[in-house]
């Protein structure tokens, strides 16, 4: 929507000089996802510059006025939309897909200039320009990649016979600057290089890339209808030459090579092409002749509805869905006696806590990882496209996930299957549906406590609060020297400090980890547990943007919160600004001296006050 709204604020300016929608419509841009922007200044600077030459030629002072008026109104909607920008924008700066080491960048850079795609790529993007169902709806998809991220070219079957036909009306200067538009957006697709440039190097897929190129296709057969209907002149040669082809991609025999590169197309839909592409041919062909134009035009109108309804029905319906009964259905998805079970502990133990299952309760042919979200508990698992920056190095750091794999930092899997882990991040409870599943918490000493439905919930005895203190600390390097099993153990021995200064060093005791014994104990977990539980922040009430409570600490120590570092979080000890710091690994933490205090915790927004000046 945005998207048509920018496209049709830049033609009122270029056609009418009216500007008020430009800045509107880039502000409208930059408060959803500022990162649009970026791409549809790819698009709608060649656009500019084409649209711009065939109207009026070779007039550069004309067009560099245009856009530094445009650039200007450009920068008036971005300060419309400040308030919401600036917070977008840290959002993805402060994630492992551009600040971490999961970003493509160097990989994707590193790709040969003029290297092409494979066969089955290059299958996929001929049959999308033909239904977007060819392959597959959905999670039946199967071709290249995925059903979204796959091109997705498709505007209908009259867009392909009729944009060959724009260069037959054209004159010569005009044919070249058409030519090299449409090569613009036809380069990407055949060499992937100029794909990954077009994303910035961030990710190798289409998704809104396709709906220029389709664009482009459209403007082009839009173009040469209103000719046709205009003249009645129509190249039947290359009409015809146009549906040869286009047969031929459509029943080119797609042999895969492999299971992995089998590229199987639904041959009801493709028959269905066909016919449509024949009886075009012959509407089309009509338009040329003053006794069957007008009949024409009226059966032209009828196949668009008729393929509009056809193919949209099987991109709707060819897929899996939750129908309103299974939405409503006990027990089913999301509705499962996992809702039940979190309305339970909440009314039996109000305070806060984590949250995890061993099973996933989304429908979806992939584990889904937002349960907390939609059934209103506090998890560790989290997918995002943009997690959060210091919680993946945690991930990291305790080798949970591999940040060098960007996948693996959006669908960040949590703590779940770590028990120490679990206790160091005021995990109180585990949800689980299958009994051999239940006995093997049960024989880490988790307690049955109750059953809704199906679900057996398991409290955790040796859970750790939100916010526990340390006495002793160890260094980042040597934490990081430590084996993979020794360092959950480690975090439950001290806290790891990244920037050491000389007040913790005076207030807290250093830990060797070489010291740390390789064979833990039962008793010495339920030692560390007790040390850590000495002087614990007791939160008197809490919410997404804040948590205040009192904590009496017989000595110094450092209280350290569950809470993955983040500028945005102020605190406040005894009612003065107190100075949050990052330690173990991405969280973060608070010294503080002996005494009875109360802490806060609040979010600001990131240069909000910032923007609203």
């Amino acid at each position: 929507m945005y998207f048509a709204l920018l496209l049709y604020a830049i033609e009122r300016y270029l056609k009418d000089r009216v500007w008020l929608y430009f800045p509107i419509a880039v502000a409208l841009v930059a408060a959803g996802t500022s990162f649009n922007l970026f791409l549809y200044a790819l698009f709608f600077l060649p656009y500019i510059l084409f649209r711009h030459y065939v109207n009026h030629g070779w007039r550069p002072r004309a067009l560099s006025t245009i856009l530094l008026r445009l650039a200007g109104l450009g920068v008036l909607g971005l300060g419309i939309s400040a308030i919401f920008l600036f917070a977008n924008v840290q959002e993805m700066m402060n994630s492992p897909r551009v600040l971490g080491e999961a970003s493509l960048f160097d990989r994707l850079m590193n790709k040969p200039l003029l290297g092409f795609e494979g066969f089955q790529h290059n299958a996929t993007a001929i049959m999308r320009f033909f239904s977007s169902d060819l392959l597959g709806s959905g999670s039946e998809f199967r071709g290249w990649r995925n059903y979204l991220e796959a091109p997705m070219f498709y505007c209908g079957l009259l867009s392909l016979l009729l944009a060959p036909q724009v260069f037959v009306q054209l004159a010569r200067k005009h044919k070249l600057a058409y030519a090299l538009f449409g090569l613009v957006f036809l380069v990407p697709v055949v060499l992937p290089f100029f794909r990954y440039l077009f994303w910035g190097f961030t990710g190798d897929y289409y998704r809104l890339f396709s709906a220029f190129v389709a664009l482009v296709l459209l403007f082009f057969s839009l173009h040469a209808l209103d000719h046709i209907l205009k003249t009645g002149q129509v190249q039947v040669r290359l009409l015809i030459e146009s549906l040869v082809v286009l047969l031929a991609l459509l029943f080119f025999p797609y042999m895969s090579v492999g299971e992995a590169n089998a590229v199987v197309i639904d041959g009801t839909m493709r028959m269905m092409a066909m016919a449509s592409l024949l009886v075009y041919t012959g509407l089309v062909i009509g338009l040329g002749h003053d006794r069957s134009r007008m009949v024409a035009q009226w059966g032209l109108l009828l196949v668009v509805c008729v393929e509009l309804a056809s193919f949209s029905w099987q991109t709707v319906n060819n897929r899996s869905v939750v129908t309103a009964q299974e939405y409503q259905a006990k027990g089913a998805g999301y509705n499962d006696y996992s809702v039940d079970a979190v309305a339970w502990l909440k009314q039996n133990d109000p305070g806060f806590y984590r949250i995890e299952k061993t099973y996933s309760s989304g429908p979806a042919i992939h584990h889904s990882l937002n349960d907390a979200k939609v059934q209103g508990y506090f998890g560790t698992s989290s997918y995002h496209s943009f997690n959060q920056l210091n919680y993946i190095r945690f991930l990291d750091a305790l080798d949970v996930i591999n940040a060098n794999v960007e996948y693996a930092t959006r669908w960040a899997i949590g703590m779940r299957d770590n028990p120490l882990l679990m206790t160091f991040s005021a995990v109180k409870y585990v949800l689980v549906k299958q009994p051999a599943h239940a006995r093997i918490f049960t024989e880490l000493k988790y307690r049955n406590v109750h059953k809704v439905g199906d679900v057996i919930i398991l409290m955790n005895p040796f859970y750790l609060p939100f916010g526990f203190t340390y006495d002793a600390y160890m260094t980042e390097a040597d934490f990081r020297s430590l084996p993979t099993e020794l360092k959950s153990v480690a975090l439950l021995k001290a806290v790891v400090v990244e920037r050491l200064d000389k007040t913790m060093q005076l207030h807290l005791t250093p830990v060797d980890g070489a010291r740390i014994e390789s064979t833990y104990t039962a008793e010495s977990y339920l030692e560390d547990v007790k040390q850590r539980r000495n002087s614990v922040l007791k939160i008197s009430n809490y919410g997404h943007k804040h948590v205040t409570g009192t904590i009496d600490l017989a000595q110094p120590g450092l209280l350290f919160f569950s809470l993955p570092f983040d500028r945005g979080w102020k605190v406040t000890v005894d009612g003065e600004p107190a100075e949050l710091q990052q330690v173990n690994i991405g969280f973060s933490g608070l010294l503080l001296p002996a005494g009875e205090h109360t802490v806060e915790l609040h979010y600001h927004l990131p240069f909000f006050l910032t923007t609203l000046m």
